[in-house]
């Protein structure tokens, strides 16, 4: 009985020491359970405002490339302008260039034709003198050959009268 009793008070102590580390082994779980809980709602927290902030890093991102699409595109255009600009002062130059070809030309042909009327008018004006100058002389010749005759001496024929009629008998 006393095997027994103290068998008994064994189990009773080996029990209650169960029961101590059950229980503080459980009062372990728990305190692990709650710090789990509470590390899980810190990075549940966590979570949230990693995911708001990379929300409004997107959105700030967002509208850096918005405006880095406008200031680029806005670049683009006036690149683009540019060139246009360049290219329309070239074709105007190109346009000037040949009005004043045209200008020259006309001009230069301007001159030609005054030059060669000129020319003309020259020469025709030299003939016209020349033409003159013989004619004046063939008139010359002819009143020396009229009065010459005029003038012959009448031999043998008598006396003058007022019309004298020549004579193949001329003394010159």
């Amino acid at each position: 009985a006393a095997m027994e009793a103290s068998q008994a008070n064994q189990t009773i102590g080996i029990t209650s020491q169960f029961n101590n580390t059950t229980a503080s082994l459980a009062s372990r779980v728990e305190g692990v359970k709650e710090a789990v809980n509470a590390g899980t709602m810190v990075l549940a927290q966590q979570l949230n405002g990693l995911q708001q902030q990379v929300m409004e890093n997107r959105y700030e991102l967002s509208k850096d490339i918005s405006n880095d699409g406008e200031k680029t595109r806005a670049l683009l255009v006036q690149q683009y302008e540019a060139t246009l600009n360049r290219q329309l002062s070239d074709a105007n130059a190109a346009v000037i260039a040949l009005q004043a070809k045209i200008d020259t030309q006309s001009t230069a042909r301007g001159v030609e034709v005054t030059t060669t009327n000129n020319i003309n008018q020259m020469q025709q004006q030299a003939q016209q003198q020349q033409q003159w100058g013989q004619l004046y002389n063939a008139i010359w010749g002819l009143a020396q050959q009229i009065q010459s005759t005029n003038s012959a001496i009448n031999v043998g024929n008598g006396t003058l009268t007022a019309n004298p009629a020549n004579t193949n008998t001329n003394i010159r």
